[in-house]
């Protein structure tokens, strides 16, 4: 008879902690120095793991998918923005305005976290079918993300039913993590200078459309 296999929840624990620790540093690689310039040795010596580890724990392709994933959802297997417990707890405030400020200022972090990671992301896409796939799957899901958020914001009366194709399409121009660049790479503004030039779009050019 062949021994079991036995499977310690320590030991598990352990492994889940090392992927993430060789995510996130990957993902602080592919924002600060770019795609092509991170080796799978940099990584590795950033987690403080061997490079068979970082080889284990996936391709540099999918580490770049991965990390993305984790330093936006905060989980890799979260399926939609829209899920995150603090979104679902914004888009039940009773109170209108609160919600609309705690939105700009949730999303205004969120780029903050993820924005450069996920540019890295878009420049890979450009050699490698992998990323560039991932990439597409990404549209779609924000898509999908901004549908929901409008379809919030026709509950709370800010936009029509009619008007929510060009609000969603507006979102996703006034949300997006090329915006962020734009205004706090490019311009030097600060992330609360940021948030307060989001908030203020979103009330003139998605509640108003």
């Amino acid at each position: 008879m062949s021994p079991r296999a036995y499977a310690s929840p320590a030991r598990q624990a352990a492994a889940l902690e090392t992927q993430r620790r060789i995510l996130r540093s990957a993902g602080e690689l592919f924002a600060g120095q770019g795609y092509g310039r991170t080796s799978i040795k940099a990584i590795a010596d950033h987690a403080g793991v061997s490079v068979p580890s970082v080889n284990l724990a996936g391709t540099k392709p999918s580490l770049l998918v991965r990390a993305v994933a984790l330093q936006f959802m905060g989980d890799e297997d979260r399926e939609s923005f829209a899920d995150r417990p603090s979104i679902v707890e914004l888009m039940a405030d009773p109170n209108g305005d609160r919600a609309i400020g705690g939105y700009a200022l949730f999303l205004a972090e969120a780029n903050a976290g993820v924005a450069r990671l996920v540019r890295a992301m878009q420049v890979a896409a450009d050699s490698d079918d992998a990323v560039r796939a991932a990439v597409a799957e990404g549209e779609v899901r924000r898509r999908d993300d901004m549908l929901v958020a409008t379809g919030w914001m026709v509950q709370r009366g800010f936009v029509t039913e009619a008007d929510v194709p060009d609000a969603a399409i507006t979102l996703a121009w006034v949300t997006s993590t090329e915006t962020y660049l734009h205004f706090v790479d490019l311009n030097g503004w600060t992330i609360e200078r940021y948030a307060a030039w989001l908030e203020s779009a979103l009330r003139r050019l998605v509640f108003s459309a």
